[in-house]
């Protein structure tokens, strides 16, 4: 039950708006919870002489059997994919669910995930990360993450320095702070843009795109997915191509 702060009226749990006196409802606060969460980081090494040596077509007929292996891997170990970030993977153990062995399990993944990349004619970088959390929201989790990256980040790595504004920039954009959203990502697609990796480019500018429809500028956003559009057909990344179309089309951007 919602108690209305305005009347002191109770209210059922999906009403939106006082049955009493009308006013907006708003939901309790949540309770914060403290968590244990791994997160899993593969990322491919080599990635631009890959792109340059190999025929487009098989080069995503390649990224996809990785993505869909890995993706295989972490699964059977209880884990979940947060996000594909370029040909990257970013796994986290122990948020939806739960387990005592989390940390165990994640370890077991990386593991597996290093067995198969020789199988997978790839070569890649894995690292695992354990550590207690304090959340109320996903988001507080997620920036959390992003401030992390960003401690830990090598100040002249264009791609670590980019991935945590991208992530900051949109829990600011879901709180409500636009500018400050906005002037990460922006941040983010000057800082990517020293790079040659077209995917990677095309995420910032897609993040750019959620951050700007989150402050109600959707014209500038479907611009910003346009650009990012261009980059995942110059690449030849059919999924998250077609993805990028249905954004374009729907009366709001995701």
């Amino acid at each position: 039950m919602f108690t209305c702060a305005s009347c002191g009226r109770e209210n059922p749990d999906d009403a939106v708006f006082c049955n009493g006196c009308g006013a907006a409802l708003a939901p309790p606060a949540q309770r914060e919870v403290r968590k244990t969460v791994s997160v899993l980081f593969c990322d491919v090494t080599g990635s631009t002489a890959l792109g340059e040596s190999t025929d487009p077509e098989a080069l995503r007929e390649l990224l996809a059997r990785y993505f869909e292996r890995m993706k295989a891997i972490v699964e059977s170990h209880g884990g979940s994919v947060e996000k594909f970030i370029g040909d990257a993977v970013m796994v986290v153990f122990g948020v939806p669910q739960v387990h005592e062995d989390d940390a165990l399990r994640a370890c077991r993944a990386a593991v597996e995930m290093r067995d198969a990349l020789p199988e997978l004619r790839i070569s890649g970088r894995i690292g695992v990360n354990t550590g207690e959390v304090v959340t109320g929201t996903e988001f507080d989790e997620a920036e959390r993450l992003a401030a992390e990256g960003r401690e830990s980040a090598d100040p002249d790595d264009p791609v670590s320095q980019a991935l945590w504004r991208q992530v900051t920039a949109r829990v600011h954009a879901q709180r409500g702070s636009h500018a400050g959203a906005e002037k990460l990502a922006r941040e983010a697609v000057v800082w990517i843009g020293r790079t040659d990796g077209l995917w990677t480019k095309g995420d910032a500018l897609s993040d750019l795109a959620t951050v700007l429809d989150a402050a109600g500028r959707r014209q500038e956003a479907l611009a910003s997915l346009r650009e990012a559009l261009a980059l995942y057909e110059q690449k030849g990344i059919v999924p998250v191509a077609q993805r990028t179309r249905e954004r374009l089309a729907a009366p709001q951007s995701a």
